[in-house]
């Protein structure tokens, strides 16, 4: 049975976060797979070959014809001048492409996972390659044509391809095993010399906004400070007594990396996940231990920017 409206929007952060957590070759496989799920073999993933390439088609739909090519940039699409203009060109070059390979072609899809959407430069091209090529009609499918298909799907399948999406009831039940093995996991990656802690600072109640995180991941960490207390409870329990220093110098160490490379809040915030859960879909539990650490140091002011005080002239 398909997840019913009225219980979609947890799921709804979780494509969200999947579409964030997935480019390149994952991307095109998650999205076949996906189709796959929901035509069966009416639809056929195409495997490049040789110099022939995929012939400018990563899927395609037997029964009408359509052609289906993939541009899944990295982390949803965050840096949006750049990959807005790779998602242009590519279009312009793939469709033309894949109407010299594919005679029978009679829809044109290029998938994408923009999460915040694309920006007019595409926009304005599908419209010029649908004014120049009436015979074909032409689609930009993104963060919405996903939540059509995948919504028909079962439950189990949307389990299977995007995780099982974690409700603020999962929040509030916390399993600590799960905290403890995050916290350790953590603590045996990381890196030697690290330099003493400082005292942890009171949390801005704007850090949110003035950080520019939004949308599905906003959301988790907004859900994981309801548990910000209890971590802080593990981290000062725990037999090792440098667990909370050690903890906090190396989160400070990865967010200082991610923020060098000029990404956007949310693209830091998925950096500081992934280096917390790898690659995947993590379990229903890891994932909510994940959130509530990055929330704990997020809210100690552990990693992210604090706006400036002001002083009173």
């Amino acid at each position: 049975m398909p997840i019913p409206a009225d219980k979609q929007g947890d799921w709804h952060d979780a494509l969200e976060l999947k579409l964030y957590r997935t480019h390149g070759e994952e991307f095109e496989n998650f999205f076949a797979t996906m189709m796959e799920m929901r035509h069966g073999d009416e639809f056929e993933r195409v495997a490049a070959s040789g110099r022939a390439g995929d012939r400018k088609c990563d899927g395609f739909l037997h029964t009408t014809a359509e052609v289906f090519q993939c541009y899944g940039a990295a982390r949803g699409g965050e840096n949006r001048k750049a990959v807005n203009k790779t998602l242009t060109k590519k279009m312009e070059t793939d469709y033309r492409g894949a109407a010299r390979h594919w005679a029978r072609m009679t829809r044109w899809h290029m998938v994408h996972n923009f999460v915040d959407g694309p920006t007019a430069e595409p926009l304005a091209k599908i419209e010029e390659l649908r004014a120049a090529n009436p015979q074909h009609k032409l689609h930009l499918f993104g963060k919405m044509s996903f939540k059509k298909v995948i919504f028909s799907l079962e439950e189990p399948d949307v389990v299977r391809l995007i995780g099982r999406a974690a409700t603020l009831a999962d929040f509030e039940n916390l399993q600590p095993p799960e905290v403890v093995a995050v916290l350790h996991a953590v603590v045996k990656a990381t890196s030697d010399d690290l330099p003493d802690d400082d005292e942890p600072a009171p949390v801005p109640r704007d850090k949110l906004r003035y950080n520019a995180i939004t949308g599905a991941v906003a959301r988790k960490i907004a859900m994981g400070q309801t548990n910000a207390d209890i971590v802080r409870a593990h981290i000062d329990n725990d037999p090792n007594p440098l667990l909370g220093i050690t903890l906090a110098n190396e989160f400070r160490r990865r967010y200082k990396d991610l923020d060098l490379q000029d990404l956007t809040a949310n693209e830091v915030m998925l950096g500081l996940y992934d280096g917390i859960v790898g690659t995947g879909n993590p379990t229903q539990e890891r994932d909510v231990a994940a959130w509530s650490l990055l929330a704990y140091l997020f809210t100690a002011c552990t990693v992210f920017k604090d706006r400036p005080v002001e002083v009173a002239a």
